[in-house]
């Protein structure tokens, strides 16, 4: 977050925080949250929809470091992220949770709303709306 408030102030050490919040999240936290939701006594089939899921969101926020950096292939990281996400994950995680009745309807109406927004402010980013200079 605070790689994200330089980046937005403008001031100096913004790559360097950015990539290290990155690398901290991506590398280190999401992965030990995988590996302790791994431990529990839980089927194959639900540990291979975790995974499915830390994978996406891993791709998804790689892609999200490289749109903010400028640096090339955010644009095809992004599809790819948030198809693995939002077209693979959060289906079969919903569907797991409704078969087990985890799930109600008013929670599978918020995860149907924060996919749509998920997928608007995925389809803006993904946009290149910049074009040669008249």
């Amino acid at each position: 977050m605070i790689g994200i408030l330089f980046k937005v102030m403008h001031w100096p050490g913004t790559a360097m925080l950015l990539q290290v919040g990155w690398i901290i999240l991506l590398g280190i936290f999401i992965p030990l949250l995988l590996f302790s939701k791994l431990k529990e006594n839980i089927p194959g089939n639900e540990k291979r929809i975790y995974t499915l899921g830390a994978v996406s969101l891993i791709i998804f926020e790689l892609a999200t470091l490289f749109k903010m950096m400028h640096w090339p292939g955010a644009g095809p990281l992004l599809v790819v992220g948030s198809f693995a996400l939002i077209g693979a994950f959060i289906p079969l995680y919903t569907n797991m949770k409704i078969k087990t009745n985890a799930m109600n309807a008013g929670q599978f109406v918020f995860v149907i709303t924060l996919s749509m927004y998920a997928i608007v402010l995925t389809t803006l980013l993904t946009m290149n709306v910049s074009g040669p200079s008249a």
